[in-house]
């Protein structure tokens, strides 16, 4: 398609020649699988730039889907700007109207997937995952009605996902109890280095945090070579005294 390359381009002269040359609007070219303004999000367009295409081309609506031949699964434009890096544009498209929960709420409407949603995309920046539950929680006021559940903080130990982990835990722990199963399921996923994160958000004694985290080790049939690991892996000065109290470090023995 010719205005795809001029597209590509960033040519904007040649794009209102194209417009004033070919007379059409918006709804003349879009389909299914071509979107205008998808096309010059994709290509890197200025929020100025993106203005004036939404002017010529008279956009209304910020509320749909782009087309099936851009991403894998289904997704919207202010979603497919976040995937691309291009939080401005997901603030521009906020301000145009833009619901960024669009297509994105369950059956009863009561806790938001955009986050299990983002979590699978693995190329997803921190950052951008940072950008998104503010924005989140500034929509949302409280940050109780995203309901983040369990399995997608179990997800994200299992991925390795700490930083985005530690993010939706500290929001998590606002209305619930810190959940002992996070140690089990790092353990059991090998994610050692976020053990040490827990250890620090669990309010309870270090002691009992200690014995617990053994026993769970154990429980997961851990060996020297785990019990090994843990140990060099976490610094924290509490955790290694009473590691080494209820280890024995010639057998790795738990003594708990």
């Amino acid at each position: 398609m010719e205005l795809s390359k001029i597209i590509k381009n960033q040519n904007m002269e040649r794009i209102f020649y194209f417009y004033q040359e070919n007379g059409i609007l918006i709804n003349d070219i879009n389909s299914s699988e071509y979107d205008v303004l998808t096309n010059c999000i994709t290509s890197g367009f200025s929020i100025d730039s993106l203005k004036t295409i939404i002017n010529l081309f008279s956009y209304t609506n910020f509320n749909y889907e782009i087309p099936n031949t851009i991403t894998n699964e289904p997704t919207t434009l202010i979603v497919y700007s976040l995937l691309i890096s291009r939080r401005d544009v997901c603030t521009f498209l906020i301000s145009k109207g833009a619901d960024i929960n669009y297509k994105f709420l369950d059956k009863d409407n009561s806790f938001n997937t955009i986050i299990q949603f983002l979590i699978h995309q693995n190329n997803l920046s921190y950052e951008d995952f940072c950008y998104i539950i503010e924005t989140l929680k500034n929509k949302c006021k409280k940050i109780e009605k995203l309901k983040i559940p369990q399995h997608i903080l179990k997800l994200l130990i299992k991925k390795k996902r700490n930083e985005m982990f530690l993010l939706l835990a500290n929001e998590f722990l606002h209305y619930n109890d810190f959940q002992n199963e996070w140690y089990t399921f790092a353990l059991k996923n090998n994610n050692y280095k976020i053990i040490e994160n827990l250890f620090v958000m669990d309010k309870r004694s270090s002691e009992k945090k200690v014995k617990y985290i053994l026993k769970e080790l154990k429980k997961a049939g851990g060996d020297d070579k785990n019990a090994y690991t843990l140990s060099i892996k976490i610094k924290n000065h509490e955790f290694i005294k009473y590691f080494n109290k209820y280890v024995d470090n010639d057998e790795w023995i738990f003594n708990v």
